[in-house]
């Protein structure tokens, strides 16, 4: 066997234990996570009337306190297209090829705009940070920026009412 062949064939083992360690780590972290962060609703128990629906990016969801420590658990791993649906009662994001995300108005903690996540960088103010309980936070890119005001005053008022209720 020539050195060139040897040289080919060293190579790509070196990749494919590469690929392997990848594949593992993300499966070890994945699993961790699971442990670690309960599973979020896929519905709302009561939806209500909706107020608001915008087509999005589903950016990723990470850790309130780190935004790149990206949440790989309960399928939340893959970005993808996205629909936010503003209810009464909380929020729902139907993501394409996914399960949904419902976050009830009573476990919003903030909503702001941002300009990187994890693996996304944007213009300033380009995406949408909504902070739950559980300190997880999902980001999206909405995909038309003249709504992406409308939807940040639509999700205040639910937490007002919420903090209204509270009292």
């Amino acid at each position: 066997m020539s050195w060139e062949v040897s040289l080919i064939t060293l190579a790509l083992f070196v990749i494919a234990l590469s690929l392997f360690g990848a594949w593992r780590g993300w499966s070890s972290r994945t699993r961790a996570q699971q442990q670690e962060i309960p599973a979020i609703p896929q519905a709302l128990e009561q939806f209500g009337n909706l107020v608001s629906e915008v087509r999005c990016l589903y950016v990723a969801t990470t850790k309130s306190s780190n935004h790149l420590d990206r949440i790989t658990a309960h399928g939340l791993a893959f970005r993808g297209n996205a629909e936010l649906r503003i209810f009464d009662n909380g929020l729902l994001i139907t993501r394409d090829g996914e399960r949904p995300i419902a976050i009830p108005s009573d476990k919003i903690l903030d909503v702001k705009r941002s300009t990187a996540v994890i693996d996304k960088g944007v213009e300033t103010d380009g995406l949408l940070t909504i902070d739950f309980e559980s300190e997880l936070s999902v980001h999206l890119r909405v995909k038309n920026q003249d709504q992406v005001l409308s939807t940040v005053s639509a999700i205040e008022l639910l937490k007002k009412k919420r903090e209204q209720f509270s009292e």
